[in-house]
């Protein structure tokens, strides 16, 4: 009787930490602050450099906030209006007997177009050797605005009866010495993770940090990149000079913890994610650890105790060593 009572008590207390933690989180999500997230990237410059691991830009001082370091990264890497592989995409149009069309001259037009998501269907047909002809012509017909009586086209579909059924069209145009899609070869290797920071909460103070502190977790990563030749959204943003860099970075953060606040809100925490950073380890009740812990190996065991904050390690301890005795 006195085992459940306890047990019971012990649920009430934890299920009465979880709302607060969970209150105090949606308050903080409204209430983030442009001067707060000025002040999270202040003496920033050492992390940031050992995370690009390139040469920091001439631009940067190591006196620069976070953000203007950030900046003049994604300034350093802008591609927007550069000549988009400028003879390779002239060679695949002219394969079609068309001009160049402005919405792929740059990568920024290109953005705009709405048509990377159908450059990558048609580089993954290119390279698939179970794509049939009919699909690849509707691809092309909408990539390169054309009819299906394309003189281009046709000549595709004579290339579809050449190759072997185990080889891709790619395949086939390659050993024909056929570039007319080598503009897409080049977009698809155009890719570059140029910085990840990850920003933490930290239920345990309530504020954000760029390290993980007790009781904190990852709410969201600030990632410079490129994928198929076009620029990451803030990349644009920080390159958009009518944009205020911090004000974006904000609305990032708070909309980052809300999401945060929303699912946490309606799952239960998962054990996995809560030792790797991306949950509040605080939001894990004792069954909960039990449960994660019950099925690890000694060696896993000690890997997940090394991984906690050092406000959690005491009373996960305890747990493991209940566990032993019983």
């Amino acid at each position: 009787m006195i085992k459940s009572e306890l047990k019971s008590l012990e649920q009430q207390k934890s299920g009465n930490r979880r709302s607060l933690y969970l209150e105090q989180m949606r308050e903080k999500s409204l209430s983030v602050t442009v001067d707060e997230v000025e002040k999270l990237f202040e003496q920033s410059y050492d992390l940031i450099r050992d995370l690009y691991k390139k040469a920091m830009p001439l631009t940067v001082k190591d006196t620069d906030n976070g953000i203007k370091i950030l900046e003049e990264i994604a300034k350093n890497n802008n591609n927007s209006n550069d000549p988009l592989f400028k003879g390779y995409v002239e060679q695949g149009f002219s394969f079609f007997d068309k001009e160049v069309p402005d919405w792929i001259k740059t990568p920024n037009n290109f953005r705009k177009s709405k048509k990377v998501e159908l450059a990558k269907k048609l580089y993954e047909a290119l390279n698939s050797t179970r794509t049939y002809y009919s699909e690849f012509a509707e691809l092309c017909s909408l990539f390169f605005d054309i009819n299906i009586n394309n003189k281009g086209l046709k000549s595709l579909q004579y290339y579809f009866t050449k190759k072997t059924r185990w080889a891709s069209i790619q395949t086939y145009l390659s050993q024909e010495k056929i570039d007319t899609f080598s503009f897409l070869f080049l977009m698809s290797i155009d890719c570059c993770n140029f910085i990840t920071i990850p920003i933490y909460y930290s239920l345990l103070d309530n504020s954000f940090s760029l390290v993980r502190t007790d009781g904190s977790f990852i709410v969201t990563e600030l990632k410079l990149s490129r994928n198929f030749s076009i620029n990451n959204l803030l990349m644009n943003k920080l390159n958009d000079e009518k944009l205020d860099s911090k004000e974006e970075i904000k609305k990032m953060i708070s909309t980052a913890l809300r999401k945060k606040y929303l699912h946490l809100s309606k799952n239960r925490v998962n054990f996995s994610g809560a030792v790797e950073g991306r949950f509040p380890t605080l939001l894990l009740n004792k069954s909960d650890i039990e449960n994660g812990l019950r099925f690890l190996s000694l060696d896993e065991i000690k890997e997940t105790l090394q991984k906690l904050p050092n406000s959690d390690k005491d009373f996960w301890i305890e747990i493991i060593n209940e566990m032993i005795k019983n």
